[in-house]
């Protein structure tokens, strides 16, 4: 791969091949030379310059003369190239130019005066930049399609766009229009995507839009469509409305769409829709109703819908339908019904359907479906999909035309030879996570057309030579996680093109293949295997991770020339040689993490002469023998991370051309000066030497690779200067020197000359002082967790072109007292400093910002309402943890209606409708903290209409999460829960069910939730055992009561052991194993100081210290000895008297003790050892330990707030100052007066 900075001059004029076609894109070109283009400007047609730096210069104006004479090109593509503004000469001579693409760059308005030369331009590209407003677009007869999609997009003029009258295709999608279009005079615009912008109604100017034939309006805010809203639109075919909130449909709304073909309505509100609202649809061929709130769909409709061909109403409520609804439904191909609450098909339904081909009904409650069930479909229906069903017997399907079934996630128990007999067409079938625990030999037999077989996820544990028989044909085997022990050495495989045997309890696997291509054995306890071949042409990629492999021999692989990718991470592997390599020359991507490695021998990886990536992390590599990597000369990634190497040889990376090298987390503490000679890596481009132990910046290692480094990370060491003149700093663009104690002079170094900086991390490197940025090219700046109380007005001022800029974790007070103006600042996070206000006038100069963090301000005391009003493009947000504010008012807060991200604190016992206002359908992420946060209410999502959430619930005192929390979502949204650091104790079942039911419904991280693990769990414990793929991470819901169970992860136990009393409370239970450690209480997070990608970087409270996962042992659990209720009786007699002869007991020896104590006297000098003031705070009074005339404070003690425990930090600020008691002082002592010591006591 080149990597080209610069281009000679007259670099073609020596060729005499006419070149059309000239490809620069991908590289770090950052001007066009003068004369470049001699000798091709007549022939050239296309030219493509994308993904460089040409607009990355100190002048904002990008401009070249060398395109003016290119008379010929057609095609000119500039996307990706940091160009902020176009000068108005750049295009003049390109008359021949046809497509230009100027996307994904930051231009802020429409370059008006370098378009208006391309007057035969007929498709312009401008999509994912900055450009804010449309004022007046050039007028250019020509222009066909104009894409501004993602853009920042408010408004458009009244004459923005009236000129292109010739514009067939635009779009305006993914912007922040709220306001109506001004389309005027656009008479032969027929294709118009304005798609997920802002609007609550129709914009009025669509209406003389009357040559339009695709319009597309969906993911805004449209509540009311109105009366005939596309009267005028007499020409559209396609009309899509979905992921907006339609309530109801008029009429008329329809009226006059006669041509239209496809109407989509998906994931609105709508409760009915009827024969009346399709008057004018006699042509409409595709209906869309996916995800509304319908109980029912009328039988009439057809008969006004007499051309339709595809009826989807997936995610709907209709629990049952009549034999009569698809009577009119002659033409009908498509129908889709999965994800409703059916139970059954009424005999008779499609009996009139003899042109259905395709039929769904995933995820309903059908238990039988028999013959009766699709009769009339036996000659036509190709495709069926019943999947997520309960049925649990299958007759013979009597469909002839099937090619295509699924029948996964039922309850079959057996497959039977008839099953399949008459359906000879099928192709693809599908039985995956079924109870059938064998296969009948035979049953597959008529199936000779058969191409995908998926079995995986059922409880079959042995696969005989003679399950398939010798009628396998299909190229796609699946048998995945299933438990299978042994796999039969003679099977059939010769169809075979993928194989995935996963997650199974395979210890050897000997393989005769012919066809395979892809074959995964990953999660097994293989020990050895062999995969032979008679065409060593056909493998090309093997996974065996995750397996016990110990050694690699000669013969395991055979010779497999066209191997690609090959992954042996995570075995128990010692060692690997060249030998072995030699099986599988050609290999391109090889990962070897997670093994026992060792040492990396001479020329190990020598036979792979195509290897372009190697994984070596994770192991136990101490040495780098010789030259293990020559002749790997394609190689350019190689990662050794997290190893034991301490340091490196001369040659260790010779024969390398282009490398980008992972060394983290080793023992590395200096490498030798030759080791990265351009000798032997010809270009080290970037370097990761974070968590080592070097004390010195390693630059004279890295000098010889000045030129070409780009990447470096030097973060996590112990490194204190850096030379000022280090070469290594010359050209880099991103550096790293996070968490080291770097010296004040080191800070200027980095913060001072070096140009050529793009990204500059120093996060906890002891920073008192910003001096002014010297660095105009500066984009991310991250200068966290240091000791910055303060910034002048001139530190950035120089550094216009920041893009991040991350002071989190700091001491600032004055930020925004210096009058900050970064106009391209995007990402700003101020969390964890002392600011006190946060007032409209705060970002008034930052209206760029996409992404503001202002989490854990513990000094903050007011943010205004309209504090965000000048941020309309803010797609993240962070406000929360401020101890200082008792409430927040978010309905009053002028807040962008296009959040992204949002995370917010909410300082009340319930979460209502305080949120509702910061809702948009664009929102994907919401976390929501508070430890005051007890209750949430079924109108707590309500308005949110996202097609993906991941919802968070982060250090709260929920006890429980309800099931009507999600009502409101559409069905079909993707959700992610998680709920870290609460008080979840139980969890609904109605959630449980909610879960097992909905297919996109992941349950995330339960860290630190405090689980009762009883039987009342055990839908919980079923749901994570059988619903796998629905727990991202099960790991971290561990029980906490009983406490015998506590710390274990609720995955790891076995039924048995979740019990209760008769009454249904939890119980502890007996275990043989003593020596389980207990974990402490989950500890509940206070207010962050700062929020990272994770969570939270800086939280006051410890997370809770939990036992390590018991993964391989289990707990051997006894039950209690049976006890009748008299023997009850008895010992509760027994215990009762003993504990009152103990409190008799102990009350007296109290009362002799005291009354002794009074008369011994104080020793001589025993206050002069005690701190100046020691109290001690009693029920009624506060005892000082100090003689009356010394200062004495009495601090009022924290009590139980909802009998939780108090806060660590706040009993230790009622305490005061620690007291430091001579020896002999016990805490009995405190509670009486100094005067009734004596000397006897200090002994």
């Amino acid at each position: 791969m080149i990597c080209l900075q610069d281009l000679e001059s007259q670099l073609f004029t020596a060729s005499d091949i006419p070149l059309q076609i000239l490809d620069f894109s991908s590289n770090l070109l950052r001007r066009i030379t003068d004369k470049v283009f001699d000798g091709i400007e007549d022939t050239l047609e296309h030219l493509e310059l994308s993904h460089n730096l040409l607009g990355d210069q100190l002048t904002p104006v990008f401009g070249s003369k060398e395109f003016n004479r290119l008379n010929n090109l057609r095609y000119l593509g500039l996307s990706d190239n940091l160009i902020k503004a176009v000068g108005d000469n750049t295009f003049r001579g390109l008359v021949a130019l046809k497509q230009l693409d100027l996307s994904q760059n930051e231009i802020r308005q429409v370059p008006s005066g370098a378009l208006k030369h391309l007057e035969g331009v007929r498709h312009i590209d401008l999509s994912a930049n900055r450009i804010k407003s449309i004022f007046e677009f050039p007028h250019l007869e020509h222009l066909l399609s104009l894409n501004l999609t993602n853009n920042s997009i408010i408004s458009i003029e009244t004459e923005g766009l009236s000129h292109l009258e010739s514009l067939e295709v635009l779009d305006l999608s993914s912007n922040y229009i709220k306001t109506d279009l001004h389309l005027i005079g656009l008479s032969s615009l027929h294709t118009l995507n304005i798609s997920n912008n802002l609007f609550q109604d129709i914009p009025s100017s669509i209406k003389k839009l009357t040559s339009l034939k695709h319009l597309d309006i969906s993911k805004a805010k449209i509540r009311n469509l109105g009366y005939g809203p596309f009267s005028q639109l007499t020409k559209l075919e396609y009309l899509n409305l979905a992921w907006n909130e339609i309530v109801q449909i008029q009429a008329n709304t329809f009226q006059g769409l006669a041509r239209l073909k496809t109407l989509i309505l998906d994931a609105n509100i709508l409760r009915k829709f009827e024969e009346s609202h399709v008057t004018d649809l006699e042509n409409l061929e595709e209906l869309y109703l996916n995800d509304n709130q319908l109980l029912s769909f009328p039988t009439e409709i057809f008969l006004k819908l007499r051309s339709l061909q595809k009826l989807h109403l997936d995610f709907n409520r209709i629990a049952a339908i009549s034999e009569e609804l698809l009577r009119y439904a002659a033409k009908l191909h498509y129908l889709s019904l999965s994800y409703n609450l059916l139970t059954e098909i009424p005999e008779g339904t499609f009996r009139d359907m003899a042109q259905l081909r395709v039929l769904r009904l995933r995820g309903n409650n059908l238990k039988k479906f028999t013959p009766s069930s699709y009769g009339g479909l036996e000659s036509s229906l190709i495709e069926l999909d019943v999947a997520d069903n309960q049925i649990s017997y299958l007759p013979m399907l009597n469909l002839s035309a099937l090619e295509v079934l699924d029948i996964s996630g039922n309850q079959l128990v057996n497959l039977h030879s008839k099953m399949f007999s008459t359906s000879i067409k099928l192709k693809k079938l599908i039985l995956a996570r079924n109870l059938f625990s064998k296969i009948d030999p035979g049953w597959i037999e008529p199936l000779s057309q058969l191409e995908y077989l998926d079995v995986s996820g059922c409880q079959i544990s042995i696969i005989y030579d003679s399950t398939f028989g010798s009628f396998l044909r299909a190229k796609h085997l699946h048998l995945a996680n299933n438990g299978l022990e042994a796999f039969g050495r003679n099977i059939n495989l010769e169809t075979v093109e993928e194989l995935d045997l996963s997650g199974n309890y395979l210890s050897d696997a000997k393989l005769n293949v012919k066809k395979l291509r892809t074959l995964n054995l990953s999660y097994n306890r293989l020990r050895a295997f062999n995969v032979s071949s008679n065409s060593p042409f056909a493998l090309r990629k093997i996974d065996i991770s995750f397996n016990r492999l110990q050694e690699l021999r000669d013969d395991l692989f055979g010779v497999h020339l066209a191997l690609a990718e090959v992954n042996l991470s995570n075995n128990m592997l010692s060692q690997i040689s060249a030998d072995v390599l030699q099986s599988f020359p050609n290999v391109k991507k090889f990962l070897l993490s997670g093994n026992q490695l060792h040492i990396i021998q001479d020329k190990t990886f020598s036979p792979l002469r195509s290897l372009s990536e190697l994984d070596l992390s994770m192991n136990q590599i101490h040495t780098l023998e010789g030259t293990p990597f020559v002749n790997c000369s394609s190689l350019n990634s190689i990662d050794i991370s997290h190893n034991l190497l301490e340091t490196l040889t001369d040659e260790c990376f010779n024969g390398i051309s282009r490398l980008r090298l992972n060394l983290k987390g080793n023992q590395l503490h200096t490498i030798p000066q030759n080791t990265f000679s351009r000798t032997n890596v010809f270009a080290l481009e970037a370097i990761d030497l974070a968590e080592n132990e070097f004390f010195e910046f390693p630059e004279l290692s890295l000098r010889r690779q000045y030129s070409v480094i780009d990447r470096a990370n030097f973060s996590m060491n112990l490194i204190r200067s850096i030379p000022s003149n280090a070469d290594v700093l010359v050209n880099v663009k991103h550096i790293d020197v996070s968490h080291n104690p770097l010296t004040s002079d080191a800070h200027y170094v980095l913060l001072g000359e070096p140009k050529s900086l793009r990204s500059l991390y120093m996060t906890n490197v002891s920073l008192k002082l910003i001096p002014d940025l010297e660095t105009p090219f500066l984009r991310e700046l991250v200068i966290s967790d240091n000791e910055i109380s303060g910034l002048a007005k001139t530190t950035f001022k120089r550094a216009t072109g920041l893009v991040k800029l991350d002071l989190a974790g700091n001491k600032i007070v004055n930020f925004f007292g210096i009058d900050i103006a970064l106009p391209r600042l995007e990402h700003l996070d101020l969390s964890g400093n002392q600011l006190y206000e946060i007032t409209k006038k705060s970002f008034v100069a930052l209206s760029e910002l996409s992404t503001l963090k202002l989490s854990g301000l513990n000094n903050l005391t007011r943010m205004g309402c309209e504090a965000f009003r000048s941020q309309k493009r803010l797609n993240n947000l962070e406000i929360l943890g401020y101890p200082k504010i008792k409430e927040l008012n978010y309905s009053c807060m002028n807040i962008p209606s296009a959040l992204e991200t949002l995370m917010v604190e909410i300082k009340a016992p319930s979460l209502g409708a305080q949120l509702h206002k910061m809702y948009n359908p664009r929102l994907k992420k919401l976390l929501v903290a508070g430890d005051t946060l007890e209750q949430l209410t079924p109108t707590s999502l309500a308005g949110i209409r996202s097609e993906r959430l991941d919802l968070i619930f982060y250090n709260t005192n929920l006890q429980n999460l309800p099931a009507s929390l999600f009502l409101p979502l559409p069905l079909s949204s993707n959700i992610r829960l998680s709920a870290e650091y609460s008080q979840v104790m139980h969890f609904d079942p109605h959630l449980i069910q909610l879960i097992n039911t909905r297919p996109n419904f992941i349950m995330s991280s339960f860290e630190g939730s405090p689980l009762q693990c009883d039987c009342n769990t055990t839908e919980l414990y079923h749901a994570l055992i059988n619903k796998v793929d629905k727990f991202s991470d099960a790991g971290t819901i561990r029980c906490y009561t009983p406490l015998i169970l506590r710390g274990i992860p609720l995955v790891n136990l076995q039924e048995s052991q979740l019990q209760c009393d008769e009454d249904g409370l939890s119980r502890d239970i007996v275990t043989n194993d003593l020596s389980r450690s207990e974990s402490n209480a989950p500890a509940k997070k206070d207010n962050p100081f700062k929020l990272d990608e994770s969570l939270f970087k800086k939280p006051y409270r410890p997370s809770p210290t939990l036992v390590q996962d018991l993964v391989v042992r289990k707990t051997v659990i006894t039950d209690p000895p049976f006890l009748t209720k008299v023997d009850m009786l008895i010992i509760i007699i027994i215990s009762t008297v003993v504990i009152l002869v103990t409190t008799i007991s102990i009350g007296v020896c109290i009362c002799k003790w005291y009354n002794r104590a009074e008369e011994m006297p104080y020793p001589p000098g025993a206050w002069a050892t005690l701190p100046p003031h020691v109290a001690m705070p009693l029920p009624s009074k506060c005892t000082c330990v100090r003689p009356p005339s010394a200062p004495c404070t009495c601090r009022t003690p924290v009590t139980s707030v909802r009998g939780r425990t108090p806060d660590p930090y706040q009993r230790a600020m009622s305490r005061g100052p620690p007291m430091v008691m001579p020896p002999g002082i016990n805490g009995h002592h405190l509670s009486r007066p100094p005067s009734m010591w004596d000397a006897q006591s200090w002994r």
